[in-house]
C-alpha cells in the first residue's frame, strides 16, 4: 500500500474509534474508554472537593485500598496544616492503569499567617477493580 492508503485507512480507524467511545491516550499506543476518563475526573473532583471542604470521609475512601488497610480513618483525619480555598481539576492523562489529574490549588497554612499560596501539581489515581482511588505519594505515607 502506499502512504496515501496508509493514511487514510488511519484517520478511518481514529474516526471510528472517536465515534464508538474510545479515544487514544496521550501517547497513542493504548486506547482509553470516555467512561474511565469521566470516573477518574469524577473521582478526583469529590476527593478535592472533600479537601476543599474538610470532608474526610469522603477522601479517605477515594483513598487507595492498600493505604486505606494501613491507615485509619481516625489516624487519617487527623492530617491537618493546610486550609484549601480553591481547587481546580484539569488535564487528566491515563497511561494503563494509572493517570495523573493536574490540580490548580489555592491555600493557606495556617501557621505562616493568611498569606495565600498557589500551586500546581499532577496527582496520582489507579484504577483497581474498575475504579478510580486517590494515590499517596511516599511522603504523605504516615
Amino acid at each position: 500500500m502506499n502512504f496515501v492508503a496508509n493514511l487514510l485507512i488511519t484517520l478511518l480507524i481514529f474516526f471510528i474509534s472517536l465515534q464508538f467511545g474510545n479515544v487514544p491516550n496521550v501517547l497513542g499506543k493504548n486506547k482509553v474508554s470516555n467512561e474511565s476518563l469521566n470516573q477518574l475526573l469524577v473521582n478526583a473532583k469529590k476527593y478535592w472537593q472533600g479537601r476543599l471542604t474538610g470532608d474526610f470521609i469522603t477522601c479517605y475512601n477515594l483513598e487507595e485500598p492498600n493505604y486505606r488497610k494501613s491507615v485509619p480513618l481516625s489516624s487519617y483525619a487527623k492530617r491537618r496544616g493546610i486550609i484549601y480555598k480553591e481547587i481546580h481539576i484539569q488535564k487528566p492523562q491515563i497511561q494503563g492503569n494509572t493517570a495523573t489529574v493536574e490540580v490548580i490549588m489555592y491555600y493557606i497554612i495556617p501557621a505562616m499567617g493568611n498569606h495565600m499560596f498557589k500551586m500546581t501539581v499532577k496527582d496520582p489515581w489507579v484504577i483497581i477493580e474498575g475504579k478510580w482511588y486517590h494515590q499517596i505519594n511516599n511522603k504523605e505515607r504516615r
